[in-house]
């Protein structure tokens, strides 16, 4: 795939023609950029898109080339999204979960929702959502899974001392006070 620095002048390109399509058709449009990447470069993408193209939110994905959402070199861009008050919004990829079959069909239709579970807990897991207490996110296709298995989740969290490999953060709340301040969207297809 292309990467970060290859892909910045489209992703910057795509963002002005939002803000385009928006300025052209404002009483149909609210502006949000997208960030397919969440390293430095892309930091100064989300302050030109907040500040100078005056976007509503941002969208990033549910990893980034695989990397999940709480690898460490995310959290600045999470930071700062948390000290500005801006809105994300999480779009699914595909990841390697095991998928089976040769059909995108498989992997749309569950492992999207799949990833998209992944990466939430992650970021509540990992502690993330804890050191952004502003940080408001909104998960495409109604959170996945999360809304249906929330006590599944929080019943893997206090049983965390069963699994030695899982390196998650002692939290200073309930689990479910984290999930709770994710937003899904009503995108269920």
């Amino acid at each position: 795939g292309i990467g970060s620095q290859e892909a910045l002048p489209i992703v910057k390109h795509a963002n002005n023609e939002i803000r385009r399509i928006a300025d052209e058709y404002p009483d149909q449009f609210v502006p949000v950029a997208t960030l397919p990447f969440l390293t430095d470069e892309y930091l100064d993408e989300f302050d030109r898109c907040i500040n100078d193209l005056d976007m509503a939110g941002v969208q990033i994905f549910s990893n980034i080339d695989g990397r999940p959402l709480d690898d460490e070199t995310f959290l600045p861009f999470f930071e700062m999204a948390d000290s500005k008050g801006i809105p994300l919004w999480m779009h699914p990829q595909l990841a390697e979960y095991g998928v089976t079959g040769d059909s995108l069909f498989y992997d749309k239709a569950f492992g999207w929702l799949l990833d998209t579970s992944v990466a939430l807990s992650r970021l509540v897991f990992s502690g993330v959502m804890e050191k952004c207490p502003n940080l408001n996110l909104i998960a495409h296709h109604m959170c996945a899974m999360v809304p249906h298995f929330a006590a599944r989740i929080e019943t893997f969290y206090q049983a965390r001392e069963f699994y030695p490999h899982a390196d998650w953060a002692d939290l200073s709340r309930p689990v479910e006070d984290y999930f709770k301040r994710f937003y899904g969207d009503t995108v269920l297809n």
